[in-house]
């Protein structure tokens, strides 16, 4: 019995001179790399707040660029066109958001409204020539321009098979709109 009490203490002498040794162990490398684990530990805040902010900053962007594309599209159907194109050009003007590419197109629709074809045609091309419109408003401004082309008093047919050729091609969405619209061009 005197020797298992002896066996415990020095168990728990050992357990104890482990403890310490491991509590020096740790307070010798929190000594070492306290200052990567507190830098870490701030950057990581640091990096959740721009996060947030800029996310912040998207979303009030997108909100006011939704409330001046309404005010334009309630402009235009009130029959002020100018006070619609005023709004609809703000929009457009930072291409922050997916309303400045229904800005570009709607601006067009107004162009036309207003004779300003040769207008309309420009800014078509341009949405179809920047990067900065997604890859789908660049196919619709692809094809109203090839629909604007077949439809001109002198038909450039050439130029029709050039822009819907890419779009008729097999697993394009457009493939269907584009061939029909290929299928009509005079052979």
């Amino acid at each position: 019995m005197a020797d298992d009490l002896e066996e415990l203490q020095r168990r728990a002498l050992l357990r104890e001179v482990d403890e310490e040794v491991r509590n020096d162990e740790l307070k010798a490398l929190w000594k070492k790399y306290r200052f990567y684990v507190i830098s870490a530990a701030i950057l990581a805040l640091l990096g959740a707040f721009v996060f947030e902010g800029i996310k912040y900053y998207k979303q009030e962007v997108s909100a006011q660029d939704s409330i001046a594309f309404t005010r334009a599209l309630n402009a235009a159907v009130a029959g002020d066109v100018t006070s619609a194109r005023v709004d609809l050009e703000a929009v457009m003007k930072d291409r922050a958001t997916g309303y400045a590419e229904l800005a570009a197109l709607r601006s067009v629709s107004l162009l036309e409204k207003e004779g300003q074809s040769e207008e309309a045609m420009a800014l078509l091309y341009e949405i179809r020539g920047t990067k900065d419109f997604s890859e789908p408003a660049r196919n619709v401004a692809t094809v109203a321009i090839a629909q604007r082309l077949m439809d001109a008093d002198k038909p450039d047919y050439a130029e029709v098979k050039k822009l819907l050729s890419p779009l008729a091609a097999e697993g394009s969405a457009w493939k269907n709109i584009a061939g029909e619209m290929l299928a009509a061009l005079p052979k």
